[in-house]
């Protein structure tokens, strides 16, 4: 370990990082300033002293870490070992932020769109992190920041999980940082959040996130809900006043002389009419009958977004992928296990575009989604599988 990291500042890792500005420190780890490619785009790489085993398991969590690709995640563009002077580091260069949402507070509270288009997009960052197999662990300000327009969590906190990194621990961190975003100050530790100035849904997804029962806690599923309320149902129509019948009008006229008229009328007609000449009726050919095609079932087939009109549309994810020959390998993989579970990719941006999204049980209510994914969750799908509104 060494005392001042910034004398590091000038030095090359591994022949082809420059650290060209010391940009701070955490005590074992610092970053700076650096640059990648062949274009030499400004990167950031992060610092670490390798002592010991440590060192081999976090170049394996980066290893893990390069491999991911998400929109809202920081991408690991290369890590690697360097030695300096006789001293032995590990390094992860990452791509460059535009913003961090530090800067941004210097303003003061978020907006409420503000606030939302950061938990929407840290809740799919999360969604993906989780369902590859590992946990955030520093779910926070100092972790958000932002690629052109695209909100992203960095990436070098990432591990597996264990007793004290749990995925319910990160759903606290996104709670407490909801409600930094919304008043301005970081929630205090160990104290019931004061709620009373955010509106809902916001003051509801706060409470139940960082409650400090783990067992009693939302998931990621249960805030997208809360973010994604279903349609007001209608009012059910007045009931109808029931009438009194309406009493025909009794004549004078007996009613079986009217059947009597009509029978002798009809006799005059058959009497007076003439014959027609007998036709021969010839009977139709029997046409064979032409089975219509049948579309086969396309599996893995990538969904449109277009919703179905005059009525909701709701579905199940249980996974998302940046590329979509994993999100078709996904599905096949669930057909093979469960075929009932109608797998698919979903695509919600069209055209072939980023995310993937693996689906489960086609377009359906949001009473048949919540039953699907309780049926999805007890076959095994991930906790973390959620429903979404795609009502236009």
């Amino acid at each position: 370990m060494i005392s001042t990291w910034n004398r590091l500042e000038g030095v090359s890792l591994a022949g082809q990082y420059g650290l060209r500005r010391w940009l701070g420190d955490s005590g074992d780890a610092a970053f700076f300033l650096t640059s990648s490619g062949p274009a030499q785009q400004p990167a950031i790489v992060k610092v670490v002293s390798a002592e010991g085993p440590p060192a081999d398991l976090q170049l394996e969590l980066w290893r893990c870490t390069a491999s991911l690709s998400h929109p809202h995640l920081l991408r690991l563009l290369d890590y690697g070992r360097a030695d300096v002077d006789g001293e032995a580091f590990i390094f992860a260069v990452f791509e460059y932020p535009d913003d961090t949402l530090p800067r941004v507070e210097e303003r003061g509270p978020l907006s409420e769109a503000e606030s939302r288009d950061v938990l929407v997009a840290a809740m799919s960052a999360l969604r993906f992190i989780h369902s590859q197999g590992l946990v955030h662990t520093a779910v926070d300000a100092a972790h958000v920041v932002a690629v052109g327009n695209q909100i992203k969590l960095a990436s070098d906190t990432l591990a597996e999980p264990s007793r004290t990194a749990t995925t319910s621990g990160d759903v606290q961190a996104l709670g407490s940082l909801l409600y930094q975003l919304l008043t301005g100050h970081p929630l205090e530790s160990g104290k019931r959040p004061d709620v009373s100035a955010i509106p809902e849904p916001f003051r509801t997804i706060v409470l139940h996130s960082v409650e400090h029962d783990p067992n009693r806690r939302w998931t990621l599923a249960q805030i997208s809900e809360a973010l994604n309320p279903p349609p007001p149902q209608p009012s059910a129509p007045p009931p109808e006043v029931e009438r009194p019948p309406v009493r025909p009008r009794t004549g004078s006229f007996p009613k079986w002389a009217y059947g009597a008229v009509a029978v002798l009328v009809a006799l005059l007609i058959f009497l007076v009419a003439p014959k027609a000449p007998d036709v021969p009726v010839t009977k139709p050919v029997p046409q064979p009958s032409v089975p219509a095609p049948q579309s086969p079932r396309v599996s893995g087939a990538i969904s449109p977004v277009t919703a179905p009109v005059g009525r909701e549309y709701w579905r199940v994810i249980a996974y998302t992928y940046r590329g979509l020959p994993l999100a078709e390998k996904k599905v096949r993989s669930i057909e093979a296990k469960w075929p009932e579970a109608r797998a698919e990719v979903f695509v919600p941006n069209g055209a072939n575009r980023p995310p993937f999204l693996v689906a489960l049980g086609g377009r359906m209510t949001r009473d048949e989604a919540v039953r699907w994914l309780k049926t999805a969750r007890g076959k095994g799908m991930p906790r973390d599988t959620y429903i979404q509104n795609y009502s236009h």
